[in-house]
């Protein structure tokens, strides 16, 4: 007579499909986790370098700024001074208040290596908290509106440089050659004093960007620190 099968209660079936599923949902679990792990790592190493970045961002408008408003005061001086006055700058002083100031790009170009590299990697869309990722994306616009006003006054520096250089020893390196007479006809040229006016006003435009930035650094990093810390 063939060996009776002996029956596997449902009781241990059942125990043991719960360990099965419960391993799966385990396994599972610890995947998510280590995912999630790694998704916020990545998040916090990203803000760091953007944290990091804006710190030496504040230091270079910082510098900008007081470059860029001494220009604008010796712009005055040239807009608002007769050509005797403009005569009268000894030869030791052209560079600084009159030359440099109508055709110089002033200030350092702003850093934004780490933004821009978390931008374009599409790092920035994975931030979690969606008042910090409009603060960086603000932050992108100011970078581009400051920019395009550094592109408009290079361009009109250009410009200017090559009305000057028609005037004996308006060149680097040549102003001890410079008479009273070539400054006098230098504040004459209505090619120049225009020039001046606009980059006078561009510049004063130029602070209103850069305020606007500062603003967006300042509140972007206030944001990245509560971000980081959590």
């Amino acid at each position: 007579r063939p060996p009776m099968k002996r029956s596997i209660p449902w009781s241990r079936l059942a125990a043991e499909a719960v360990v099965v599923v419960g391993s799966i949902l385990l396994a599972f679990a610890i995947d998510a986790a280590w995912d999630r792990y790694r998704m916020l790592e990545e998040e916090r190493e990203v803000l760091l370098a953007v944290q990091q970045e804006l710190q030496e961002v504040g230091v270079v408008i910082g510098a900008t700024r007081d470059s860029t408003r001494l220009a604008r005061v010796n712009l005055s001086f040239f807009l608002e001074s007769a050509p005797d006055e403009i005569a009268a700058v000894p030869a030791s002083e052209i560079q600084d208040r009159l030359y440099s100031p109508l055709i110089r790009q002033w200030g350092a170009a702003i850093p934004r290596g780490a933004l821009d590299a978390a931008t374009g990697s599409g790092q920035l869309a994975g931030v979690r908290d969606p008042t910090l990722r409009a603060a960086l994306a603000r932050l992108s616009s100011r970078h581009a509106h400051v920019d395009e006003i550094r592109r408009v006054i290079g361009e009109l520096d250009i410009a200017t440089a090559a009305v000057l250089g028609e005037f004996d020893g308006m060149r680097l390196g040549g102003f001890s050659q410079v008479g009273p007479e070539t400054l006098g006809a230098v504040r004459r040229d209505p090619r120049i004093k225009g020039a001046a006016s606009a980059k006078h006003a561009f510049l004063g435009g130029s602070l209103g960007i850069l305020a606007e930035l500062e603003a967006s650094v300042d509140e972007t990093l206030d944001l990245i620190e509560a971000a980081v810390e959590r």
